[in-house]
């Protein structure tokens, strides 16, 4: 085995280089998906196999992508935190489904899902003491929808599968707050 002098780059891990080079510092994420085909300039990375959730970012903020053993595992992709991305969600179901669940959605106010207010977790307000009308704490049911689900995604996530987990839920929370007027 050869000596390197304490001060040599030449064993520095190329990750570590790249991740360095960009920033590193907490100014990297990394993500574990399926690279697939994408406009010129983007790359496109699929959570799973189902081809139905992915996300697009600029071909110049990624900062490393190291491919899988197998075609059947993720490959990790190392992108800058700042970097613009364009998500995307697919779902295909009947239309007898989709009104299914339309009628099973709570009902929400005017503009959107009025989280936090009473009028629309009513339902969920407990019973005897505590509050103003004795009606106790509100639980705002959309916000808690939405942790649920990321509790459910994170115990079958992997390390770079996280990352999937808190995009589902930061665009729930965001459904959460109803449309946003300018």
């Amino acid at each position: 085995m050869q000596e390197q002098a304490p001060g040599s780059q030449s064993h520095v891990n190329p990750l570590v280089r790249d991740l360095l080079s960009a920033g590193g510092g907490g100014k990297v994420l990394a993500v574990g998906g399926f690279l697939g085909p994408a406009a010129e300039g983007r790359v496109r990375i699929y959570a799973d196999l189902r081809l139905g959730t992915y996300f697009e970012l600029a071909e110049s903020d990624v900062v490393r992508i190291v491919d899988a053993d197998k075609p059947s595992d993720p490959s990790a992709v190392y992108f800058r935190r700042d970097a613009e991305i364009t998500y995307v969600q697919t779902a295909t179901m009947r239309a007898n489904e989709a009104l299914a669940a339309a009628a099973a959605a709570p009902i929400t106010a005017p503009g959107g899902c009025d989280c936090g207010s009473g009028a629309a977790t009513a339902a969920a307000r407990q019973q005897g003491g505590g509050g103003p009308g004795g009606g106790g704490p509100i639980i705002d049911l959309c916000e808690w929808g939405c942790t649920e689900r990321l509790r459910l995604c994170e115990a079958g996530a992997g390390t770079f599968g996280q990352f999937w987990c808190y995009l589902n839920y930061s665009l729930c929370r965001l459904g959460c707050m109803g449309p946003i007027s300018v």
